[in-house]
């Protein structure tokens, strides 16, 4: 196992909690030196989009990773470490739009192409309403994505969008 294996698998199962430390010392950087601006906030200013990435637990933190935060956007849901897209949806999507949700690390790598197709269906289907939803994997499509399996959630997407498949 490669030291950033080591460390992303020891992330995945980190939950971060509402401590002095993360309040006092995890997220003022990423309020305020998230992408080199004095604020997040200040995104409008400069005509940009902010949006927070992150593996994991989020639950304990969320409302302070999003809304503390003034971002945009959240990226990398992470649906294997508990993360899921519709009860996110519900609580912060008048305000936060979605990135997501399709399990790459374990789902796309590993499940059958039906079960892929059926899991593409419902994450599309729990990004409707309430706010915005751009549906990509949670991470990246790494090289252990069988071809077939690639194939299978493109078809699916193509599907719910009624465009013919490939």
């Amino acid at each position: 196992m490669t030291s950033r294996e080591r460390i992303e698998a020891a992330l995945s199962h980190w939950t971060p909690d509402r401590t002095p430390i993360f309040e006092y010392v995890l997220l003022p950087p990423l309020a305020d030196l998230f992408l080199g601006r004095p604020h997040v906030g200040d995104a409008g200013r400069f005509a940009a989009w902010a949006v927070n990435a992150s593996d994991g637990n989020l639950w304990p933190v969320i409302g302070d990773f999003l809304l503390g935060c003034e971002v945009d956007a959240y990226l990398e849901i992470d649906q294997h470490a508990g993360m899921e897209l519709a009860p996110l949806k519900a609580a912060y999507g008048d305000r936060i739009t979605f990135f997501g949700n399709l399990d790459c690390g374990n789902t796309l790598s590993f499940a059958t192409p039906q079960e892929i197709s059926r899991v593409t269906l419902a994450c599309l289907e729990a990004g409707q309403g309430n706010g915005g939803h751009i549906f990509c994997v949670s991470n990246a499509v790494t090289a252990s994505v069988p071809a077939v399996n690639y194939r299978a959630m493109v078809n699916a997407y193509r599907e719910y969008c009624q465009v013919p498949a490939l």
